[in-house]
């Protein structure tokens, strides 16, 4: 140890060093592949549009329900996932007992002989010891279909009480009791409870697929409102789009929404496109190849300066939040937060909303603190929010927020209470959007008694 090191090991240290402190973020890659993606989906959106006057004709005298923007209903908003599961229900009981295998269970037709002329008998909300269940669908004596309804990926969802409600279910004398579990994504076949997994896009699809035939038996008007439902879902749950949206992020999802419409348009034993990859497909996959990890990388250093900037503003202004709340709060208490938390999701979920911030659970009240930044249809916003434990709480606290915020409107989201402001990219104005949001967030609740006053 008592020998001298060379000095160019020294240098080559000290560089090291020097660029793990400060690493380059170069947004060249990034770039490279969205103007590739933005070329294609230029090819994809004239794809979208050919694909839907086919489906049109299919549907004759109506039309595919992604001409409409069913996005702009409040009824119909992704957040509220009750009316899916009631309008769901609705559309299964105008099926008959071969349809709705075919529609929910595809892998128990063999049960179908039994049940083929018994009528359906569909219930929602089914109370049992312990919990409630979404959907049931009763085809005769020995067939209850059982339906558990999510808005998002099964690894997201609260899952696990399905143990409980099979312990339930496997008290009942029936001879057949499927259990479908009804979500955007999921990663494996089957889930607690032997809930199979049922994605929603499988689901639009065999609908669009029974639709000639319900039109005809049941009539243009019932047809009609099951392409509503339909639209609903593929716009607000699986982030599908029309022609005609004018909202930027969105337009690059037209080659997923196109690839969708094709296969509802193939017969149902076909799993070959129609169409080759086109040329501009080919330049997004060359640009991806060559650019992709360079444009993570781009990324991954945003996400960490954002955070740096949003844990700072938390350390500057966190005791006046806990002040105004009546809560003991610390920094440490916070961690990361992103959604969504996979590339994948990013494309299932539409690409419309994006989270990245900062999320604590406040265990004894039983609600959640978060604080992050929120990009929603291209625009992105500072977010204070807590979320309850339940809606009417959430809905208290909201009502009398609503009196003492000075500056910008409370908002009410299910279960969630939240204050937001658009940031803008200057760095001056983004650090003072951040500690505005967080003083007015402090000084509403200060007013109106505190966080305990309303998690009594």
């Amino acid at each position: 140890m008592g020998s001298k090191l060379p000095p160019d090991i020294l240098e080559d240290w000290a560089q090291l060093s020097v660029s793990s402190r400060s690493p380059s973020c170069d947004w060249g890659p990034v770039e490279s592949i969205l103007n590739a993606a933005e070329a294609y989906s230029l090819t994809s959106k004239s794809k979208l549009a050919n694909l839907l006057s086919e489906s049109d004709q299919v549907l004759n005298p109506l039309r595919d329900p992604l001409w409409v923007d069913f996005g702009l209903h409040r009824w119909l908003d992704n957040k509220r996932e009750e009316n899916y599961s009631d309008w769901l229900a609705w559309i299964v009981s105008q099926l008959k007992s071969e349809e709705i295998l075919a529609l929910l269970c595809p892998a128990d037709l063999h049960i179908a002989e039994c049940c083929r002329h018994a009528l359906p008998q569909v219930n929602r909300e089914v109370s049992i010891p312990g919990g409630r269940l979404d959907i049931t669908i009763h085809l005769g004596a020995e067939t209850v279909i059982v339906v558990e309804v999510k808005k998002t990926s099964a690894e997201v969802a609260d899952t696990a009480k399905q143990e409980h409600y099979a312990d339930v279910l496997a008290g009942e004398s029936t001879r057949y009791a499927p259990r479908v579990l009804l979500v955007v994504e999921g990663e494996s076949d089957e889930y607690e409870g032997a809930f199979k997994r049922l994605r929603w896009n499988d689901l639009c699809i065999s609908l669009r697929r029974m639709s000639p035939e319900l039109q005809r038996r049941l009539g243009s008007t019932t047809a009609a409102m099951i392409l509503g439902f339909i639209g609903a879902v593929e716009q607000n749950l699986l982030g599908l789009v029309s022609p005609h949206t004018g909202y930027t992020g969105r337009t690059l999802l037209y080659g997923k929404t196109a690839r969708h419409i094709e296969r509802s348009l193939l017969a149902e034993d076909s799993s070959e496109m129609k169409t080759p990859r086109d040329k501009d497909a080919d330049v997004l996959l060359a640009r991806g190849i060559d650019s992709y990890s360079q444009a993570l990388n781009a990324i991954s250093e945003f996400e960490s300066i954002a955070l740096d900037e949003l844990r700072t503003a938390l350390e500057d202004l966190l005791a006046e939040v806990g002040n105004g709340m009546s809560i003991d709060i610390s920094v440490s208490d916070f961690k990361e937060y992103k959604w969504p938390d996979k590339l994948k999701d990013t494309l299932t979920y539409g690409g419309k909303d994006a989270s990245l911030g900062f999320q604590k659970a406040e265990k004894p009240i039983g609600c959640w603190h978060s604080f992050y930044l929120w990009w929603h249809e291209n625009k992105c916003h500072c977010v204070a929010e807590v979320d309850f434990s339940n809606t009417p709480t959430a809905k208290k606290a909201s009502d009398a927020l609503r009196q003492h915020s000075q500056k910008y409107p409370i908002q009410l989201d299910g279960a969630g209470v939240y204050l937001s402001k658009a940031v803008s990219p200057d760095e001056e104005s983004f650090n003072q959007t951040l500690r505005t949001v967080l003083r007015e967030w402090a000084s509403a609740w200060k007013r109106a008694g505190g966080l305990k006053e309303f998690a009594k």
